[in-house]
């Protein structure tokens, strides 16, 4: 009969067949009726264990601080990973998910040091805060379609990941990446919350994304930057402080634009808009202090406030023909600006800036009209070169003549604008006055007249002299004959 020291060894060598440490055997689980994993007893330098195949629960710190453990197989029947199960694991290398994995818990594997490598499986619902917060040596990870939450801080301080890919429709929230500086491409289909992510240089936005939330990139180190047609919102400050992108080539208009979206940008250097265009959101390029060259959209209509304030090395911009307004200070601190350039006319860039008459221009009114009347007012301008503004300006209002804000600054400057017409002989545009009607008064009229006379521009008198018959003889015969008979 073998003695008891040879039992042992061929025991201990068939086990060992079978792919098991000796060790296992002196695992000790706890688990309940339901399936609640709720306490582990094993030796102290345990490296590998199985977890028995009933457990659907592993529940809160039950493997925490099992500093010598390297490889967990999880059953098939788990669902759920409570709050910090494998928390300071520290030679925990791998780790296998089942398919039924529901739940990973808040800080479940915090600080798992040498965790290099994880499968999350396609049913996963929920990555708790901080869930991997730590695992420095983890190079990559794909969050599935299936999971509708990620934990603040998930994957904070990962400081070898180098890539994430996010197929989840959820809100990727703040500081999820931060402190992964060797992460440079995020692969994202929705994109709603903030990912700051130091060394990000490359970004992959699917066509199915719709929003880009406030800040989303803010401070990243993105080198390019592609949306997608399908973005239709971009939030505050969305790209702002982006200081490694250099060009920014915008392939179409997002409908919905938040304020200071590519501010301070500190190295852009080019900017190209999409045709169909129409507004330039408030301080979009504040601060952009190195942009050079800017290309507007032919489509643009609005300039707002401070868009372009502070870019100091920009030397020069041309409005499209189509803008009607220009906020206060869009160019405020545009060392290097010195003429913008709009209707074939150059104007100063000191005339958008510091003059009170223009600080509080309207949507609809022209700050480059505005501006090109006050220098022919003072002499600085002849018709020849105002004309073009005026002719742009009386267009834009037979395209809306229900823009009040529009009528009214007409009707405001309308002699000094006629009378440039009249100098100018274009009969086209001044009939196309006289055809509104509303700018003229029986007063007025007889005005124009005599100034036609003294610049001998007949054939305009004749026009005015008609409109005066049609719209104002009728009138005065009545008004007579009304006095004469005191009727």
């Amino acid at each position: 009969m073998a003695d008891f020291k040879t039992l042992f060894h061929k025991a201990q060598k068939k086990l060992k067949a079978i792919g098991h440490n000796i060790k296992t055997l002196n695992s000790k689980f706890s688990v309940d009726s339901d399936g609640n994993l709720t306490a582990y007893e094993g030796t102290p330098d345990q490296k590998e264990i199985i977890i028995p195949d009933n457990v659907k629960v592993i529940a809160s710190s039950v493997f925490y601080g099992c500093e010598h453990l390297e490889k967990v197989i999880l059953p098939e029947s788990l669902e759920v990973i409570g709050k910090s199960a494998f928390m300071n694991c520290t030679n925990l290398k791998q780790i296998i998910f089942p398919e039924s994995l529901k739940i990973i818990g808040e800080s479940a594997f915090q600080l798992c040091l040498k965790l290099s490598e994880i499968k999350l499986p396609t049913h996963l619902k929920t990555i708790g805060t901080k869930a991997f917060l730590g695992c420095k040596r983890l190079k990559a990870v794909r969050i599935p379609e299936s999971v509708s939450e990620i934990g603040i801080e998930a994957f904070r301080f990962c400081m070898e990941m180098q890539e994430a890919v996010i197929l989840a429709h959820c809100t990727i929230p703040d500081l999820c990446f931060q402190g992964c500086p060797h992460l440079q491409s995020v692969s994202v289909p929705f994109v709603t919350g903030r990912i700051k992510v130091t060394g990000l240089k490359r970004i992959v936005i699917p066509s199915t994304v719709r929003t880009i939330d406030a800040h989303a990139f803010s401070s990243t180190a993105l080198e390019e930057i592609s949306i997608p047609e399908g973005v239709n919102t971009l939030g505050n400050g969305a790209f702002s402080n982006c200081n490694q992108l250099k060009v920014l080539h915008l392939t179409c208009p997002v409908p919905h634009m938040g304020t200071n979206i590519f501010a301070n940008c500190e190295n852009l250097e080019r900017v190209i808009l999409p045709e169909e265009m129409q507004k330039i959101p408030d301080s979009m390029f504040s601060m952009c202090e190195n942009l050079k060259e800017v290309h507007l959209p032919s489509t643009l209509k609005l300039i707002e406030r401070s868009a372009f304030s502070n870019c100091e090395n920009l030397t020069e911009i041309e409005i499209p023909e189509k803008v009607i307004g220009i906020g206060s200070f869009a160019f405020e601190g545009c060392r290097q600006l010195n003429f913008v350039k709009s209707a074939g006319i150059l104007f100063s860039i000191q005339e958008f800036s510091h003059q009170e008459e223009f600080k509080n221009i309207g949507e609809t009114v022209s700050l480059i009209h505005k501006i090109a009347i006050w220098r022919w007012r003072t002499g600085e301008f002849n018709t020849e070169k105002v004309f073009p503004i005026l002719e742009h300006m009386l267009q834009n209002y037979l395209k809306s003549p229900e823009e009040k804000a529009l009528f009214d600054y007409l009707n405001q400057h309308f002699e000094p604008m006629l009378k440039s017409l009249i100098i100018s002989k274009n009969t086209e545009l001044i009939q196309a006055y006289l055809n509104q009607g509303k700018f003229f008064t029986e007063e007025n009229i007889q005005k124009f007249i005599l100034f036609a006379n003294e610049k001998q521009a007949y054939e305009i008198q004749v026009m005015f002299s008609e409109y005066q018959r049609k719209h104002f003889a009728l009138k005065s015969i009545a008004e007579t004959i009304q006095n004469k008979f005191e009727l």
